[in-house]
Protein backbone atom coordinates (compact mmCIF):
# COMPACT_ATOMS: atom_id res chain seq x y z
CA UNK A 1 0.00 0.00 0.00
CA UNK A 2 2.84 2.45 0.75
CA UNK A 3 6.27 2.76 -0.54
CA UNK A 4 8.96 1.90 1.35
CA UNK A 5 10.19 5.34 1.30
CA UNK A 6 7.10 6.36 3.85
CA UNK A 7 8.25 4.30 6.70
CA UNK A 8 11.63 6.36 6.36
CA UNK A 9 10.07 9.56 6.46
CA UNK A 10 10.23 12.56 9.15
CA UNK A 11 6.22 12.56 9.29
CA UNK A 12 6.14 8.45 10.03
CA UNK A 13 8.87 8.85 12.66
CA UNK A 14 7.26 11.41 14.13
CA UNK A 15 3.86 9.74 14.08
CA UNK A 16 5.70 6.74 15.12
CA UNK A 17 7.20 8.57 18.31
CA UNK A 18 4.18 10.18 18.92
CA UNK A 19 2.29 6.83 19.32
CA UNK A 20 5.27 5.48 21.58
CA UNK A 21 4.91 8.96 24.11
CA UNK A 22 0.86 8.51 24.47
CA UNK A 23 1.42 4.76 25.45
CA UNK A 24 4.52 5.51 27.40
CA UNK A 25 3.11 8.20 29.52
CA UNK A 26 -0.23 6.40 30.21
CA UNK A 27 1.87 3.65 31.67
CA UNK A 28 3.21 5.98 33.79
CA UNK A 29 -0.04 7.62 35.13
CA UNK A 30 -2.12 4.46 35.65
CA UNK A 31 1.52 2.88 37.60
CA UNK A 32 1.25 6.58 39.37
CA UNK A 33 -2.29 6.70 40.05
CA UNK A 34 -2.81 6.08 43.56
CA UNK A 35 0.17 8.82 44.26
CA UNK A 36 -2.00 11.47 41.75
CA UNK A 37 -5.30 10.55 43.64
CA UNK A 38 -3.87 11.33 47.02
CA UNK A 39 -2.56 14.32 45.61
CA UNK A 40 -5.58 15.33 43.60
CA UNK A 41 -8.56 14.09 45.93
CA UNK A 42 -7.36 13.47 49.25
CA UNK A 43 -10.25 14.48 51.07
CA UNK A 44 -12.66 12.33 48.92
CA UNK A 45 -9.88 9.19 50.17
CA UNK A 46 -10.62 10.48 53.63
CA UNK A 47 -8.13 8.35 55.66
CA UNK A 48 -6.86 6.21 53.11
CA UNK A 49 -5.15 8.60 51.15
CA UNK A 50 -2.10 7.90 53.75
CA UNK A 51 -2.06 4.31 52.40
CA UNK A 52 -3.21 5.51 49.05
CA UNK A 53 0.20 7.65 48.73
CA UNK A 54 2.69 5.31 50.15
CA UNK A 55 1.30 2.82 48.02
CA UNK A 56 1.68 5.38 44.81
CA UNK A 57 4.95 6.53 45.56
CA UNK A 58 6.05 3.33 46.03
CA UNK A 59 4.66 2.50 42.29
CA UNK A 60 5.16 5.99 40.97
CA UNK A 61 9.38 5.20 41.81
CA UNK A 62 8.88 1.92 40.04
CA UNK A 63 7.50 3.26 36.92
CA UNK A 64 9.86 6.23 36.70
CA UNK A 65 12.55 3.68 36.14
CA UNK A 66 10.63 1.57 33.66
CA UNK A 67 10.13 4.67 31.86
CA UNK A 68 13.73 6.06 32.33
CA UNK A 69 15.04 2.65 30.78
CA UNK A 70 12.78 3.18 27.66
CA UNK A 71 13.09 6.99 26.74
CA UNK A 72 17.05 6.25 26.93
CA UNK A 73 16.89 3.82 24.65
CA UNK A 74 14.30 6.47 22.63
CA UNK A 75 17.23 8.33 22.82
CA UNK A 76 18.82 6.67 20.34
CA UNK A 77 16.05 5.33 18.45
CA UNK A 78 16.94 1.60 20.04
CA UNK A 79 13.03 1.21 21.16
CA UNK A 80 10.71 -1.56 20.14
CA UNK A 81 8.03 -2.13 21.82
CA UNK A 82 6.74 -0.03 24.61
CA UNK A 83 4.45 -2.84 27.12
CA UNK A 84 6.31 -5.57 27.34
CA UNK A 85 9.77 -4.06 28.14
CA UNK A 86 8.07 -1.34 30.43
CA UNK A 87 6.35 -4.13 32.92
CA UNK A 88 9.52 -6.38 32.34
CA UNK A 89 11.80 -3.28 34.00
CA UNK A 90 8.74 -2.32 36.05
CA UNK A 91 8.88 -5.67 38.21
CA UNK A 92 12.60 -5.81 37.95
CA UNK A 93 13.14 -2.50 39.49
CA UNK A 94 10.25 -2.42 41.78
CA UNK A 95 11.73 -2.40 45.20
CA UNK A 96 14.44 -0.30 44.20
CA UNK A 97 12.33 2.01 42.58
CA UNK A 98 9.81 1.63 45.02
CA UNK A 99 12.43 2.84 47.65
CA UNK A 100 13.64 5.56 45.56
CA UNK A 101 10.41 7.16 44.87
CA UNK A 102 8.98 7.24 49.02
CA UNK A 103 12.24 8.95 49.57
CA UNK A 104 11.03 11.29 47.62
CA UNK A 105 7.95 11.80 48.07
CA UNK A 106 8.08 12.62 52.16
CA UNK A 107 11.03 14.76 50.97
CA UNK A 108 8.54 16.72 48.98
CA UNK A 109 6.15 16.75 51.29
CA UNK A 110 8.81 17.82 54.05
CA UNK A 111 9.61 20.78 51.40
CA UNK A 112 6.03 21.73 51.24
CA UNK A 113 5.25 21.52 54.99
CA UNK A 114 8.15 23.69 55.33
CA UNK A 115 7.17 26.30 52.29
CA UNK A 116 3.82 26.37 53.93
CA UNK A 117 5.43 27.27 57.34
CA UNK A 118 7.28 30.14 55.72
CA UNK A 119 4.41 31.53 54.12
CA UNK A 120 1.90 31.24 56.86
CA UNK A 121 3.78 31.79 60.07
CA UNK A 122 3.07 35.37 61.04
CA UNK A 123 6.99 37.15 61.15
CA UNK A 124 8.66 33.46 60.20
CA UNK A 125 12.11 33.04 59.85
CA UNK A 126 14.37 33.50 56.87
CA UNK A 127 15.71 29.63 58.04
CA UNK A 128 12.24 28.28 57.11
CA UNK A 129 13.68 30.21 53.02
CA UNK A 130 16.64 29.00 53.80
CA UNK A 131 16.04 25.43 54.32
CA UNK A 132 13.49 24.98 51.65
CA UNK A 133 16.54 26.24 49.39
CA UNK A 134 18.91 24.13 50.44
CA UNK A 135 16.36 21.26 50.48
CA UNK A 136 15.02 21.96 46.83
CA UNK A 137 18.71 21.67 45.99
CA UNK A 138 19.77 18.62 47.30
CA UNK A 139 16.46 16.53 46.48
CA UNK A 140 16.77 17.59 42.59
CA UNK A 141 20.59 17.03 42.49
CA UNK A 142 20.17 13.56 44.54
CA UNK A 143 17.18 12.48 41.97
CA UNK A 144 17.89 14.11 38.83
CA UNK A 145 20.06 11.60 37.59
CA UNK A 146 18.81 8.51 39.90
CA UNK A 147 16.05 7.18 37.95
CA UNK A 148 17.63 6.96 34.69
CA UNK A 149 20.94 5.34 36.29
CA UNK A 150 18.25 3.29 37.99
CA UNK A 151 17.41 2.01 34.27
CA UNK A 152 20.70 1.93 33.38
CA UNK A 153 22.72 -0.03 35.88
CA UNK A 154 22.87 -2.39 38.93
CA UNK A 155 23.38 -0.52 41.96
CA UNK A 156 21.87 0.14 45.34
CA UNK A 157 19.43 2.61 45.93
CA UNK A 158 22.22 4.95 48.28
CA UNK A 159 24.99 4.46 46.03
CA UNK A 160 22.76 5.58 42.94
CA UNK A 161 21.68 8.82 44.66
CA UNK A 162 25.22 9.52 45.85
CA UNK A 163 26.21 9.17 42.05
CA UNK A 164 23.66 11.20 41.10
CA UNK A 165 24.75 13.85 43.16
CA UNK A 166 28.12 13.66 42.18
CA UNK A 167 27.29 13.31 38.21
CA UNK A 168 24.99 16.98 39.48
CA UNK A 169 28.07 18.50 40.66
CA UNK A 170 30.74 16.82 38.55
CA UNK A 171 28.43 18.20 35.24
CA UNK A 172 27.52 21.03 37.02
CA UNK A 173 26.48 23.11 33.86
CA UNK A 174 24.90 20.66 32.04
CA UNK A 175 22.75 20.14 35.36
CA UNK A 176 21.83 23.51 35.49
CA UNK A 177 20.80 23.30 31.72
CA UNK A 178 18.42 20.48 32.42
CA UNK A 179 16.93 22.49 35.53
CA UNK A 180 16.35 25.83 32.72
CA UNK A 181 14.72 23.18 30.43
CA UNK A 182 12.76 21.19 32.74
CA UNK A 183 11.58 24.06 34.32
CA UNK A 184 10.29 25.70 31.04
CA UNK A 185 8.31 22.81 30.12
CA UNK A 186 6.86 22.72 33.13
CA UNK A 187 5.81 26.01 32.91
CA UNK A 188 4.85 25.85 29.47
CA UNK A 189 2.61 23.12 30.33
CA UNK A 190 0.71 24.81 32.92
CA UNK A 191 0.24 28.01 30.91
CA UNK A 192 -3.24 27.38 30.56
CA UNK A 193 -6.01 25.12 30.61
CA UNK A 194 -5.25 23.61 26.89
CA UNK A 195 -1.65 23.57 27.45
CA UNK A 196 -2.64 21.60 30.69
CA UNK A 197 -4.54 19.12 29.47
CA UNK A 198 -1.48 18.71 26.88
CA UNK A 199 1.11 18.35 29.46
CA UNK A 200 -1.66 15.37 31.61
CA UNK A 201 -1.52 13.21 27.99
CA UNK A 202 2.38 13.85 27.25
CA UNK A 203 3.67 15.92 29.95
CA UNK A 204 5.85 13.62 32.32
CA UNK A 205 7.35 11.95 29.72
CA UNK A 206 8.59 14.89 27.61
CA UNK A 207 10.34 15.52 30.84
CA UNK A 208 12.05 11.61 31.22
CA UNK A 209 12.63 12.04 27.58
CA UNK A 210 14.12 15.35 27.90
CA UNK A 211 16.86 14.56 30.83
CA UNK A 212 17.53 11.00 29.29
CA UNK A 213 18.24 13.24 25.73
CA UNK A 214 20.75 15.23 28.08
CA UNK A 215 21.77 12.13 30.94
CA UNK A 216 23.01 9.45 28.25
CA UNK A 217 25.91 11.71 27.03
CA UNK A 218 26.93 11.82 30.19
CA UNK A 219 26.91 8.34 31.13
CA UNK A 220 28.21 7.29 28.25
CA UNK A 221 31.22 9.64 29.00
CA UNK A 222 31.65 7.89 32.19
CA UNK A 223 31.43 4.52 30.66
CA UNK A 224 34.27 5.57 28.30
CA UNK A 225 36.76 7.16 31.14
CA UNK A 226 35.68 3.82 33.42
CA UNK A 227 37.26 1.89 30.59
CA UNK A 228 40.62 3.82 30.26
CA UNK A 229 39.37 5.47 27.10
CA UNK A 230 40.64 9.52 26.59
CA UNK A 231 38.14 12.12 27.98
CA UNK A 232 36.67 14.57 25.36
CA UNK A 233 34.90 16.62 28.41
CA UNK A 234 36.73 19.21 30.53
CA UNK A 235 34.45 18.91 33.01
CA UNK A 236 34.96 14.73 33.46
CA UNK A 237 38.48 15.19 34.24
CA UNK A 238 37.57 14.40 38.16
CA UNK A 239 38.45 10.86 39.34
CA UNK A 240 35.88 8.78 38.90
CA UNK A 241 35.79 6.29 42.10
CA UNK A 242 32.65 7.31 42.89
CA UNK A 243 31.25 4.65 40.55
CA UNK A 244 33.00 2.19 41.41
CA UNK A 245 29.59 0.20 42.65
CA UNK A 246 28.69 0.64 39.24
CA UNK A 247 28.45 -3.44 38.32
CA UNK A 248 29.40 -3.26 34.50
CA UNK A 249 29.18 -6.68 34.34
CA UNK A 250 25.65 -6.72 34.86
CA UNK A 251 25.03 -3.83 32.89
CA UNK A 252 26.45 -5.55 30.08
CA UNK A 253 24.07 -8.63 30.75
CA UNK A 254 20.85 -6.19 31.08
CA UNK A 255 21.92 -4.47 27.81
CA UNK A 256 22.07 -7.78 25.81
CA UNK A 257 18.42 -8.65 27.34
CA UNK A 258 16.85 -5.46 26.47
CA UNK A 259 17.86 -6.48 23.20
CA UNK A 260 15.61 -9.62 22.96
Amino acid sequence: MFKNGFFESPLYKFGTRLVDVLVLNFLWLFCSLPLLLALTIPKWLGLFWIPCGIIGAFTMGAASVAAFSITLKMVDDEEGYILKPFFKEFKTSFFKGGIAGMIQTFAVYALYLDFQLYNNVKDSNIMFLIVFVLGLFLLFTHYVYSYALMGRYENTVVNTLKNSFTISLRYFKKTILIFLVVAFEVLLFMWSGTTQFIGIIIGPVCVILTISGMAKPIFLQIERDNNGEESDDEEAEADLSDYENIDYEKLAKKAEENKK
